[in-house]
């Protein structure tokens, strides 16, 4: 009933309301909502049956479970980069990924402090997280991808970064000598560019 499911909400600061214009709906910041929404999905993939249920739960909303399209896209970047998903969170993050494109798709947008964000765009997982976006679809707005990078930091297991591939970085600083010669400038921090363009490499093969 409403009082059991407000006192599992209670904990992620949201609250079940009714009205007769919107119904039941939940009351509570976009935030708190994904929060609460990842805890869902932790509880109910423990039980039987979970996938099914999910699968279930897309189709009353007339809408398919991409379980097995997002799960590659994510296996895709965990071999580019030089990291591995926690195999028991990934799961969940596939789930709380598809729900949160769905929100996207209701232009139901997060807030988080610019300074947050800002600290997140210096992270290579911010990167990835703004990769996987574009590949599914989605949007990249800043405070999107860092909730998602947020969440990708949580289930990763050792740093994200690209794993390096000796000649493409070759290619890569060779494009970087060339360019400063031809243009007759040299790039105040080289490094940073050898490795912006190495990763849009990576993107194209």
């Amino acid at each position: 009933d409403v009082k059991r499911v407000n006192k599992f909400c209670e904990d992620f600061r949201v609250e079940v309301r009714y009205s007769r214009e919107h119904g039941y709906h939940l009351k509570g910041t976009e935030e708190d909502k994904r929060n609460l929404m990842l805890k869902a999905i932790s509880t109910l993939k423990i039980k039987s049956y979970a996938h099914e249920k999910f699968t279930f739960i897309f189709q009353q909303q007339q809408l398919q479970n991409q379980y097995d399209n997002y799960q590659q896209v994510l296996k895709d970047f965990e071999q580019q980069y030089s990291f591995a998903f926690t195999e028991d969170r990934l799961d969940e993050f596939i789930y709380l990924l598809q729900m949160v494109h769905i929100r996207q798709q209701q232009h139901k947008r997060v807030q988080i402090y610019p300074d947050t964000v800002s600290f997140l765009e210096n992270q290579q997982a911010f990167l990835v997280s703004t990769l996987i976006q574009r590949r599914l679809g989605y949007t990249t707005n800043r405070e999107e991808v860092a909730f998602l990078t947020i969440q990708l930091l949580g289930i990763c297991q050792g740093e994200v970064s690209p794993v390096r591939t000796d000649a493409l970085f070759a290619i890569t600083e060779q494009i970087i000598v060339n360019f400063e010669r031809y243009a007759c400038i040299q790039l105040l921090d080289r490094n940073k560019a050898m490795e912006t363009l190495y990763l849009h490499q990576i993107v194209l093969k």
